[in-house]
């Protein structure tokens, strides 16, 4: 099999704190269909109920063959950002796990309307994050520093949108759906002294102490994928854009 250079290590790793959190994420899951995008080593099917149907989709082949051999109940191998839509019936899924994908997409918008496709009215869609807005990023921006202390470029894709949540939320109501829950994590194996006290800010406070967050949206309506009428540059008032960068998030 051809070697992939770009595959990141963290999906192979299974640290407890990795762990930890993908099992607070399987609580999140609503009804017994599931898709997991981007699905990795199978991490998903290591923590939810066995008998839940779970697909999967990666890019991947090395991982794909790992998921299969885990028990999904079906992996396909596609570049999902590659796909006008998802090769599933609609609204066959009552979950949609997107984990750590958005940041990697040059189109999440498209992506995100393929997923509402798929959803049942009111099924959940489960989304993790990178949050551009914590704390420490602001700090390194203040600075002059622009980074989100990824793994370099080499070894991984890099990441290519960055999202507060408010901003994630505000595309997601565009997309049909309707937030329910925001989760903050710091997922990093930090010192414990250092860990517990900024995983408790983060789940009081997410937009400024969550270094990553888990988010359950609701599938309220069909996605009207009409971004480009929706935002910014319409009005070329300086004070109008202001605005709606501000809105926006």
């Amino acid at each position: 099999m051809k070697k992939n250079s770009i595959i990141n290590p963290y999906t192979f790793q299974e640290e407890p704190w990795i762990m930890k959190r993908y099992q607070k994420i399987a609580s999140f899951i609503k009804g017994n269909k599931v898709l997991d995008i981007g699905c990795g080593n199978g991490r998903l099917k290591k923590v939810i109920k066995p008998d839940i149907e779970l697909h999967g989709i990666d890019i991947d082949e090395q991982r794909v063959d790992i998921c299969k051999k885990l028990g999904y109940t079906s992996v396909q191998c596609l570049d999902i950002a590659k796909q006008d839509i998802l090769p599933f019936p609609d609204k066959y899924f009552s979950t949609v796990a997107c984990l750590d994908i958005l940041e990697h997409l040059y189109d999440p918008i498209k992506v995100l309307s393929n997923i509402n496709k798929v959803l049942d009215n009111k099924g959940h869609i489960i989304i993790s994050c990178p949050n551009i807005g914590f704390f420490l990023f602001r700090i390194l921006m203040l600075l002059g520093i622009f980074s989100d202390i990824e793994i370099p470029q080499r070894i991984v894709n890099s990441h290519i949108r960055f999202f507060t949540i408010r901003r994630l939320k505000n595309i997601l109501h565009l997309c049909g759906f309707k937030t329910k829950v925001v989760y903050g994590t710091t997922p990093t194996p930090w010192p414990k002294i250092i860990a517990g006290p900024v995983n408790f800010l983060a789940r009081i406070y997410p937009p400024f102490f969550a270094y990553n967050f888990i988010l359950i949206a609701e599938k309220i309506k069909s996605s009207s994928r009409n971004l480009e009428d929706s935002l910014l540059f319409k009005d070329r008032s300086v004070l109008k854009q202001l605005m709606a960068v501000i809105k926006w998030g």
